[in-house]
């Protein structure tokens, strides 16, 4: 009788195991269906593939045609993804940078006449009166340094010239140790002797003394006689640099 019994019961699990084990075989089935259907994937580190919801399309040079541009279509699973975004987050984080310092430096020479301010100007005009002055401020690196100097200070470029016409009559390049005259044409630590360093620095240096001295001016004195009072032991010197300076904006043409 009693293995009577336990065969049933055997049957009845047997029966049980088989009924769970088709529950989950059709639940399992379904799940696989739906999901087959569906436009999610999922992106593991063993088995990359794209999120079809995170598709990105940028505009993106096409290095078999010269300048032609074409859509490129890049997914998390594509380095190239990766990089394009932190090209981009480094560009935006420059520009900011650039946009502060801009700011920062019309801030610090708002007290200046505008004239004095950062002017767009003729370059070749003015290389073409430094050319026939037989200066070496009109070829490179000098004459592009004194030009990025002035527009990352917001001063006139023509008043940096000014300056080192004034200073060292913008170093005419048969002069003895020209090149190391126009390292420093400006004099700045008292001669260029004493402190031979170069045009970048230099040209930095001077703007910085400039923007300095022109504080507090009086407005019926002009700026030149002003920063003559510290600049220069020549009490004349305001009138050389206020010459060259109007001559320059005579030659030299303002957009």
């Amino acid at each position: 009788m009693k293995k009577v019994i336990n065969s049933i019961k055997n049957h009845d699990n047997i029966v049980l195991y088989l009924i769970i084990f088709l529950i989950l075989f059709i639940y399992n089935i379904f799940y696989n269906y739906k999901f087959s259907n569906s436009h999610l994937a999922v992106a593991t580190f063993n088995n990359k593939q794209p999120y079809k919801n995170s598709m990105l399309k940028f505009l993106s040079l096409s290095s078999n045609k010269q300048n032609s541009a074409s859509f490129t279509e890049l997914s998390l699973d594509n380095d190239n993804y990766y990089s394009y975004y932190l090209a981009t987050a480094q560009k935006k984080h420059t520009n900011l940078i650039k946009i502060q310092s801009e700011i920062r430096n019309q801030n610090m020479t708002a007290h200046l006449p505008n004239e004095f301010k950062y002017q767009l100007i003729d370059e070749n005009s003015l290389r073409e009166f430094l050319h026939l002055r037989g200066s070496l401020l009109g070829e490179e690196p000098y004459f592009s340094s004194i030009m990025s100097t002035s527009k990352d200070f917001n001063l006139n470029p023509l008043l940096l010239f000014a300056i080192a016409g004034q200073e060292q009559s913008f170093v005419p390049k048969e002069t003895k140790d020209a090149k190391k005259i126009a390292n420093n044409p400006y004099n700045v630590f008292n001669s260029w002797q004493k402190y031979n360093t170069d045009i970048h620095d230099s040209s930095r240096i001077v703007s910085r003394t400039v923007i300095n001295l022109s504080k507090d001016k009086p407005n019926n004195i002009d700026l030149f006689v002003w920063i003559n009072r510290k600049y220069s032991e020549d009490k004349d010197w305001h009138y050389g640099v206020r010459s060259i300076y109007e001559q320059l904006k005579t030659y030299s043409k303002f957009f």
